[in-house]
């Protein structure tokens, strides 16, 4: 039996009879922490980067299988980095897993680009997942690939990949000499071979920067004692909690790392991840090691409220899906341990409580019995009941399925639509259903408002109501006039209507044009007129007045020598009448443009006998009005007669 310089125990393979047997050693490389490297024959190395580097790789073709892995920086002063992320290129898979942490870690698988949810299988390779531990295993090249928070291991079979191994976990061939080979076939010490591997990442340009040159050497304090209480975490490695496995694993290369981890980074929980990755190893060559419990809860690992953590629970949960069992359950339960592949039946995660079962493998619900699953894909317990695309269902607990019937409707009654209302078919609760629904269209229009008023639309259920209403104007001949407003009809200009607001009301009110008296003789002639509007004659009035004229006097055949100049008073004087309250009675008041003085001229004259003789006629000196009785037999002539008073 060989000797494994991994520390590992070695293990039978069986060759294709599966009757002979041979032992080989296992190539397992793992890393964790900050992080920390064994190779696939027990190298130890740290080495902190935070770019892609390849993991392993065939140095010479033969399976297309290789795996790189992706670091980030995991601690504050920014010189630590953990494992991020593994890419595992397969034949023409490429296969990402991560363990994306929010509140608690959720595992994330991405076979070329999509995304899975464990438990899941192809012809080609198998995915479980614990909630905290991610597998992925490959029959055909008997390849194991684990990975869980800060820690990963690749298990791969001597058989297949002696001497053909390259990358961060050396050369598969059991001896530790040539682990750190770089690209170039050169063996350099680890530390120096890591960097060698980096890939191109379009994610991380600054990977492709060369470094800066370093800083020259200037005197160095000595580094300070790491206190005793920061490495008791690791002291658990060491004590009766590991002790079952030392004869499986050696713990000293995962006590280093502890110690290195807690003495050099400021996060207080990265030991846990070398217990965990001791704890891992273990686990996987079928010794369970419960070690949480004893970190005072350091390393607790909290998991989904529905579920409880477990040491070493089954590594593919039965579920309620009875193919999904069958598939994945059953056959791992008639494997042997005989077979060249490695199959770990037990890892650590978090697990249904027991008396409960998983419901499916994409969410964390745990039921007391599977039930039935309903339309959204969540679990219905029997006797509950729903409805779904127009059935009513119900979860049977007699024949264990869901039983459903058409929904039963109720008969239509008849629908009366009102004034503009449309009949419709509606679907409701998966039940057609006669309903009035408003259609404008069908509304009646409105009818156009007298003169004087105006429309009024009023909202309401479906139709608008439309009324008319009074304007604050005066309708007149079919004509809206405003308030104020003054006209007259178009054959009576004498008749004038002004428009009044009395009250909520507007009325055109009348009004007759009142002329003066007019009396042609009072005028001056040729200046009689009528107004504007046609109503009202007017004239210059004459004004009593002295009025002279010159002409040749005739009396009794004589005629005067030459004209002489005579005169007259004409003009018109006030006269009126009108009612007297006092007396009750009308009163009237006469004057006439009468002589006030008068003197006597002479003339001489010529005969038709051709005798001169001297003529005396009366010329008139002053005129003016007087004060005369008015005849009241003409009262109603309104003429007046006028005799100078004595």
């Amino acid at each position: 039996m060989p000797v494994c310089e991994n520390g590992y125990p070695a293990v039978k393979v069986y060759d294709e009879s599966g009757c002979c047997f041979h032992y080989e050693c296992e190539c397992i490389c793992s890393g964790w922490g900050d992080p920390h490297y064994v190779t696939f024959d027990g190298q130890y190395y740290s080495f902190q980067k935070n770019c892609t580097y390849v993991l392993v790789k065939e140095i010479v073709p033969r399976y297309n299988f290789s795996v790189n892995i992706d670091n980030y920086n995991c601690d504050a002063t920014g010189h630590v980095t953990c494992p991020l992320s593994l890419f595992v290129y397969y034949k023409s898979y490429t296969i990402v897993l991560t363990p994306k942490t929010a509140k608690t870690p959720t595992n994330l698988v991405l076979i070329n680009g999509t995304q899975i949810f464990p438990t899941y299988s192809n012809t080609d390779f198998k995915i479980t997942s614990t909630g905290v531990q991610l597998l992925l295993t490959i029959p055909a090249i008997q390849a194991q690939v684990m990975f869980k928070s800060l820690q990963f291991s690749i298990s791969l079979p001597d058989s297949l990949f002696h001497n053909n191994t390259q990358g961060h976990c050396g050369t598969c061939n059991n001896d530790t000499n040539n682990d750190c080979r770089a690209p170039t076939g050169q063996i350099l010490p680890c530390p120096e071979m890591a960097p060698t591997w980096q890939v191109n990442d379009t994610n991380k340009p600054y990977c492709n920067t060369p470094p800066p040159p370093p800083p020259p050497p200037h005197p160095t304090s000595p580094p300070t004692p790491c206190l005793p209480e920061k490495t008791q975490i690791c002291n658990i490695i060491l004590s009766p909690v590991f002790e079952p496995c030392y004869n499986v694993i050696p713990p000293k290369a995962f006590f280093e790392a502890c110690k290195y981890d807690v003495c050099n980074m400021q996060n207080k929980s990265i030991g846990c991840s070398s217990l965990e990755a001791y704890a891992t190893m273990c686990t996987n060559h079928g010794v369970c090691i419960d070690w949480r419990p004893s970190t005072s809860g350091q390393c607790d690992h909290q998991c989904p409220a529905t579920k409880v953590y477990m040491a070493c629970g089954p590594a593919t949960q039965p579920t309620c899906n009875s193919g999904y069992n069958e598939k994945y359950i059953q056959p791992s339960q008639g494997v042997e341990q005989n077979q060249n592949v490695t199959f770990t039946e037990v890892a650590e995660g978090c697990f249904c409580p027991k008396g409960t079962v998983l419901f499916n493998t994409y969410s964390d619900t745990c039921v007391p019995n599977c039930g039935c699953t309903g339309p959204d894909g969540n679990p219905k317990p029997f006797g509950d009941s729903w409805r779904s695309n127009c059935l009513d269902c119900n979860c049977n607990a007699d024949t264990m399925s869901v039983l459903c019937s058409p929904v039963t409707c109720p008969i239509q009654q008849s629908v009366t639509c009102n004034n503009g209302e449309v009949l419709v078919n509606k679907t409701v609760d998966c039940c057609q259903q006669n309903t009035c629904v408003c259609d404008t269209s069908h509304c009646p229009k409105p009818e156009p408002c007298p003169i004087g008023t105006q429309l009024v639309v009023t909202a309401s259920s479906c139709c608008p109501i439309y009324s008319c209403e009074n304007k604050p104007v005066c309708v007149y001949n079919n004509t809206e006039y405003p308030p104020g407003a003054i006209w007259s009809p178009p054959n009576n200009s004498c008749l004038t209507y002004e428009c009044k607001q009395n009250g909520n009301q507007y009325k055109p009110v009348p009004s007759t044009v009142q002329c003066p008296v007019f009396n042609p003789a009072n005028c001056i002639p040729g200046t009689e007129r009528t107004d504007a509007k046609g109503c009202c004659e007017t004239c210059t009035p004459s004004v009593c007045a002295l009025q002279k004229n010159t002409t040749f006097l005739q009396i009794d055949g004589c005629k005067s020598v030459k004209p002489v100049e005579l005169s007259a008073c004409g003009g018109s004087c006030g006269t009126y009448s009108m009612y007297s309250a006092m007396k009750n009675g009308l009163m009237h008041s006469c004057s006439c443009c009468l002589e006030m003085s008068t003197s006597e001229r002479k003339v001489e004259m010529v005969c038709s006998n051709g005798k001169k003789t001297t003529q005396t006629y009366i010329y008139i000196d002053k005129c003016g009005c007087s004060v005369t009785e008015c005849d009241h037999d003409n009262d109603k002539n309104r003429v007046f007669l006028c005799e100078k008073q004595k």
